[in-house]
């Protein structure tokens, strides 16, 4: 049974909570890792399925401002593919794959760290309900708070890394389950406390759910609704990608769901490019200001707002439960066993960057080495010249080939497309061409490109920069057996795919980049006036926080006014 006489004098508080060791630690990791994800966004070291060509812009523009330095991807001379740009095209790539894998180990040591530690802190404080005071409580919960966003940050970084790990993922989901329902009502108890001064489990502080603990927690609901969505489907999902995969699966579809989620990618991925071709049309005034804000949405930079609210927000919740506290005893900051630990504890992250900077070294240094390794060219070789055999021969008798040939026609141009020569990225505005072999020079190379080569300079053996804007007009193409038609579907492809990347090429940055400013600046000072004691301000941060969400979630909103509006109609 609790004690709810409140104590006279100075508040003894556990100083294993409150104490500066314990506030230091969590600070110093929440920090490392939000400053983690902005690095690693402008080193362009994230993943590239979470790169879209708004944010390859954006870095590149980044690292021509900061560091003067020029984009690592260079665009390619037709026929110029000699081993030694290849060699080089290959260590750059290389590098930054070394470069990826470092900072996504260490990131997913913060995380995991992360978890466990917010786990921890609520399971304490919710289990202590009858020893804990209101302010113990409190300032227990906002560091839970940190641990969650910092961990929330890094499930937008390693959403695809938890993807391939399939075994694993259900393990970290629950746990986040699991962190985001004791922190839902740790944080509904802390916000209908009425007396720091007793313990939380007495009469005195019985929990009630009101309007602020609901909208200061709608915008973690709504980022850790998206966190397991993209855990489980990939990053280029949304909220009506999950209730359409549901509809599939529930009509009956016999495909399983990795399946599905495949044909819904490729679907997203078709219906952009040719929503793309339409903005193109539709107006050219507006057109490059608008494509920016259409990539925008959905862009990597555009969760950057609702991190730094998530960790704004919980800096200003520890700033002023501790210093703005009642009078605390001596006791309350001395340094004890808890906070020894904890300080010891941001070693881990230490090690973990030494690690990953041990690693990256030793990933790269054979890279360097001047000559590939021995049979590499010969490998690339074959695998092309197998790929041009068949590209002849369906050239010569006007027929595709069969299902049965399809196959290794497929897979040697999938291996050359993996080779030094180049690899496809929305930052990559290259010129694409028959890929033969290493050296342009001989008579029958020349033959091959003049009868391959289309007039837009695309050869249609590199199907995977096309098959990225197109998926399913790609697929379509393989089953075509008419020379005629194939023909035909190929320009007209190769046609509006050119219109694609050089509306990528010419995207304006200026507006997208002024919502982003104002979507940040809501975001920032929403986080301090919803820790206001004054009412005013309070309200203020009510209305920023409800017009920061909408902000952040533009295509979710468009959806739901067109289904209010079709509802309405009928």
């Amino acid at each position: 049974m609790a004690n709810c006489t409140s104590p006279r004098g100075p508040l003894d508080a556990e100083n294993d909570i409150v104490g500066p060791g314990a506030l230091a630690a969590f600070f110093t990791t929440a920090a490392i890792t939000y400053f983690t994800v902005i690095v690693a966004y402008f080193t362009n070291t994230l993943d590239r399925d979470l790169i879209n060509p708004f944010d390859a812009k954006v870095i590149e523009m980044t690292r021509k401002v900061l560091f003067r330095s020029k984009p690592k991807t260079q665009d390619l001379e037709p026929g110029g593919h000699n081993a030694i740009a290849s060699r080089s095209y290959h260590q750059a790539d290389s590098s930054r794959k070394a470069r990826k894998d470092a900072i996504s180990d260490f990131l997913v040591s913060l995380s995991d760290q992360q978890l466990v530690t917010g786990l921890a802190v609520l399971v304490a404080a919710v289990s202590g309900q009858q020893s804990l005071t209101g302010y113990d409580f409190s300032v227990a919960t906002c560091l839970a708070w940190f641990s969650c966003t910092t961990h929330l940050a890094t499930i937008d970084v390693l959403c695809v890394r938890f993807n391939r790990h399939r075994i694993i993922r259900h393990v970290r989901v629950a746990g986040l389950v699991c962190l985001m329902g004791l922190l839902s009502y740790a944080f509904i108890r802390t916000t209908s406390i009425n007396s720091f001064r007793i313990p939380i489990d007495c009469p005195g502080n019985a929990p009630s759910l009101g309007y602020y603990a609901i909208l200061s927690l709608l915008p973690l609901w709504i980022d850790y609704f998206s966190a397991v969505r993209k855990i489980y489907l990939g990053p280029p999902t949304s909220f009506w990608d999950v209730t359409e995969l549901k509809s599939s699966r529930d009509k009956g579809s016999r495909n399983n769901g990795s399946s599905r989620v495949e044909n819904l990618t490729a679907r997203k991925k078709e219906k952009q490019s040719n929503d793309i071709l339409d903005l193109i049309g539709k107006s050219k005034e507006h057109s490059r200001s608008r494509l920016g804000l259409f990539y925008y949405d959905g862009s990597f930079l555009e969760t950057f707002p609702d991190m730094t609210y998530s960790f704004c927000f919980g800096i200003t919740q520890v700033v002023v439960y501790r210093w703005d506290s009642p009078e605390l005893s001596e006791e309350s900051a001395e340094m004890g066993f808890g906070q020894i630990t904890a300080l010891l504890l941001l070693l881990l992250p230490f090690l973990a960057i030494g690690e990953a900077y041990t690693s990256y070294h030793s990933k790269r240094e054979p890279i360097s080495v001047s000559e590939p390794p021995q049979g590499h060219h010969h490998e690339i070789i074959e695998n092309r010249d197998k790929a041009t055999q068949v590209c002849s021969q369906t050239a010569a008798t006007g027929k595709t080939p069969a299902a049965s040939d399809r196959r290794p026609y497929k897979e040697s141009y999938e291996m050359s497309a993996d080779s030094p020569r180049r690899e496809t990225h929305p930052d990559d505005h290259m010129i694409l061409e028959c890929a033969h072999s290493i050296n342009p020079d001989t008579s029958e190379e020349r033959h091959d490109k003049e009868h391959f080569r289309d007039q837009h300079g695309v050869g249609m053996e590199d199907v995977k920069d096309l098959d990225r804007y197109f998926p399913l007009e790609m697929r379509e193409l393989s089953t075509l057996n008419q020379i005629t038609d194939l023909e035909t579907r190929r320009q007209d492809l190769i046609r509006r795919y050119n219109s694609v990347k050089e509306a990528e090429k010419n995207m304006g940055l200026r507006w997208p980049l002024a919502l982003f400013g104002l979507h940040l600046a809501i975001g920032v000072i929403s986080s301090v006036f919803l820790n206001s004691d004054d009412y005013g301000l309070e309200l203020a941060g009510i209305i920023l926080n409800i017009y920061s969400v909408v902000l952040g979630n533009l295509k979710s909103a468009e959806r739901l006014v067109e289904i209010l509006k079709r509802i309405r109609q009928n």
